[in-house]
């Protein structure tokens, strides 16, 4: 049993594999937890999933984490290396040897990303866009001979939402939902049309802007948790998997072994 964990800004999103086979548990990024909290909560998942009595505790043979959030990360990884048969793996930008990372500061680049745009490049191939609806949208790129490229990062639909809310006297506090046409007939239509309407195109037209200075055409793979609301509006995609950073981890792992082997 491999479990793969995606610490998010919001959710902390938690995958069993059984072979290929997947079973996902979400819980909130905060309030923070508890090493021996955070234990309970694999534990629990992890015995869901086979019904086999755990080995002095130990239910996974591996553990693989990807953060945003470090002081999360610190209690979830505490938790996984009492639950795990080996090490936990936590990946960062000299995790993966098969996508090279062509950045000023390929340190810097989101574990989530990182794992994401992996997933895509081995589920799609190269070149291949890779948008993530989360707290926050980006946009990845995998050009020809796996080189993550770069991307583009802008703020996600719910917080558009809240900032609107937040930073305006008269307008409302307004649930993200879909709508049926771009024409608002009132402010609340207004608001989810310049959100929706307006994050789609955003990503269209940053895809469309690198591909004419790459050179290259992309594959659009759509991932994250908006991604069920805006698929509908986008012109083009080519995978939709909205738990790509699960995937991804599990690769990057099996690429582990592989070399280890």
């Amino acid at each position: 049993m491999l479990i793969a964990i995606d610490i998010g800004n919001t959710t902390i999103t938690i995958g069993v594999f059984e072979g290929d086979a997947l079973t996902v548990h979400s819980i909130g990024t905060h309030p923070l937890r508890s090493a021996m909290e955070y234990k309970a909560e694999l534990v629990a998942m992890a015995m869901s999933v086979n019904g086999v009595a755990s080995d002095n505790g130990r239910v996974a043979d591996a553990v693989v984490v990807a953060s945003v959030v470090p002081a999360v990360s610190d209690r979830v990884v505490e938790a996984a290396s009492m639950i795990s048969r080996t090490s936990p793996f936590v990946i960062n930008h000299l995790a993966v040897r098969e996508m090279s990372l062509d950045l000023v500061e390929p340190a810097r680049l989101g574990a989530d990303r990182i794992a994401e745009s992996y997933a895509a490049m081995r589920l799609c191939g190269a070149p291949v866009a890779v948008i993530d609806f989360g707290t926050a949208t980006t946009v990845n790129f995998v050009g020809r001979g796996n080189i993550y490229k770069g991307g583009a990062i802008m703020p996600g639909l719910g917080l558009m939402l809240s900032s609107m809310y937040m930073g305006t006297a008269a307008l409302p506090e307004v649930r993200l939902k879909d709508i049926p046409q771009a024409l608002g007939k009132d402010t609340e239509a207004n608001m989810l049309s310049g959100i929706i309407f307006g994050s789609a195109g955003a990503v269209r037209n940053i895809i469309e802007e690198v591909e004419a200075a790459e050179g290259e055409t992309y594959k659009v793979a759509v991932t994250g948790g908006h991604m069920d609301l805006m698929l509908p509006y986008l012109k083009r995609k080519d995978l939709a998997e909205r738990h790509l950073a699960l995937y991804g981890l599990k690769f990057i792992y099996e690429e582990r072994q592989s070399a280890r082997a």
